[in-house]
């Protein structure tokens, strides 16, 4: 995979995590030691660079099958925020 020049390094990371975890379901328990972010900021990070021009060197397939997932996992992650408020817990600050 080439990763595009008009990407920092942090984003060149980002997506070649992305597609090495993707077999293995994301490598979540990752992201926070390797990235500094809470996983659903690196999921809102990761799904607008697949969405920029910058991503294309990851084939279509992959593309599409990493946005899917991310889309998913922030599904999820906004859910759990709503059940905990509507639980009358706080929201979780990061």
């Amino acid at each position: 995979m080439t990763i595009g020049p008009r990407m920092t390094g942090f984003d060149q990371d980002m997506l070649k995590f992305a597609v090495q975890w993707a077999p293995y379901g994301g490598g979540e328990e990752h992201i926070l030691p390797t990235f500094g972010l809470f996983p659903a900021d690196y999921y809102e990070r990761l799904k607008s660079l697949l969405d920029s021009t910058a991503a294309r060197s990851v084939d279509s397939a992959s593309r599409r099958h990493l946005r899917e997932h991310c889309s998913i996992r922030l599904a999820q992650t906004r859910g759990t925020r709503f059940r905990s408020l509507s639980a009358g817990h706080p929201e979780p600050q990061p």
